[in-house]
């Protein structure tokens, strides 16, 4: 694809994901973020990420909370889908993950704080075995495009279990857990889509076709479209190539919390110099009091923090590379109530044995 700019009692691990330091990581001019400076007491105590989730779940979901550095954004991945959240003032979190069915989920969770060019983020690893991959439940739905036309033909997928679109678009799955399953639609020129049932088992993933590319020579380009600017600057390419710049304002959220934006592709392309995309200003007002933008691979769930800034009201984020990711740009989230971290939660709460990660300074 392309690059998108949107149970039982215990205790999982939770420990620093590969090659992620106590500091985080920086992006593209390699200054110390906010959080990646030595200290301590209140300093260390900020810049913390802690993270309580069950060791196992028979539910197709499970609720990850803890705490992070405030007003931070969290995303998680590799589960069914990636979802995000932010942190609220007191630096608690909770956040509903979809699990896929039946193996380990080897769930990571990413802090991320920007500040203009700089974006420093810290990650810490979470494993969560869901247990249930079939029960006496049925999902079914129909899978449509942008413009609510049906997609025939198309692929919608739960765990091993697979069906295909009829003419009407319609699609049906026996035998799946109770409760809020998350399928995976995919068809031919089409960008990959999730969508999570509802409580009448009732689910409709909305595929956005991919857009014609466009050629784009060594010289650079400006392409525009609803809601948004894509620069191409002079030399961010060898040769000229053909890139396709997908609009997604109309395709399936990641979640309840983020406003898919733009789609690059192909994937695998990589620029000389940084791509700059400006959002447009109606979606500043929506957005997180620190809005980070973020690259979502919907084929693998890969979430990536893009350096993120607030220019004359308008968002800007730059991309080195297209990662098979979506843009997307999360909303302003509710933090969860600090004298009731479940009220949030849709899921009853196992009983916690925390366990926190190191801090990052």
């Amino acid at each position: 694809m392309a690059a998108t700019l949107a149970g039982p009692g215990g205790s999982a691990s939770a420990e620093p994901a590969p090659g992620v330091g106590q500091r985080g990581q920086h992006a593209v001019d390699g200054k110390p973020g906010p959080c990646a400076r030595p200290g301590t007491g209140k300093h260390k105590r900020a810049c913390r990420l802690e993270v309580k989730a069950p060791s196992s779940a028979a539910t197709p979901s499970v609720v990850l909370s803890g705490r992070a550095p405030r007003r931070s954004t969290i995303a998680v991945s590799g589960g069914a889908a990636p979802v995000t959240t932010e942190a609220g003032p007191k630096r608690r979190f909770s956040v509903t993950v979809p699990l896929v069915p039946g193996t380990r989920n080897r769930l990571i969770v990413a802090a991320s704080l920007t500040s203009g060019k700089r974006v420093t983020t810290i990650r810490r690893r979470v494993s969560v075995v869901q247990t249930a991959a079939t029960g006496s439940a049925q999902v079914s739905g129909v899978v449509v495009d942008a413009t609510g036309a049906a997609v025939p033909g198309a692929t919608v997928r739960y765990g091993d279990r697979t069906t295909t679109a009829a003419a009407d678009g319609s699609w049906s799955l026996a035998g799946v857990p109770a409760g809020g399953v998350t399928v995976r639609a995919s068809a031919p020129g089409h960008l990959t889509a999730t969508a999570t049932a509802s409580a009448q088992g009732w689910a409709v993933p909305i595929l956005k076709e991919l857009a014609h590319p466009v050629r784009i020579s060594k010289r650079g380009k400006t392409l525009r479209g609803p809601g948004y600017k894509v620069i191409v600057p002079r030399g961010a390419l060898r040769r000229a190539t053909r890139v396709s710049i997908t609009p997604l304002t109309k395709a399936t959220p990641l979640d309840g919390s983020t406003f898919p934006i733009v789609d690059i592709s192909p994937s695998g392309l990589r620029f000389r110099k940084p791509v700059k995309v400006v959002f447009a200003r109606d979606l500043t007002q929506a957005a997180q009091s620190r809005p980070v933008v973020l690259g979502v691979n919907p084929d693998t769930g890969r979430v990536t923090a893009l350096p993120t800034k607030v220019v004359k009201g308008s968002i800007v984020t730059w991309v080195s590379d297209v990662d098979g990711a979506e843009l997307v740009l999360p909303q302003a989230a509710l933090a969860p109530d600090e004298n009731d971290p479940g009220a949030a939660s849709p899921i009853p709460r196992p009983s916690w044995r925390s366990r926190s990660a190191g801090p990052c300074a």
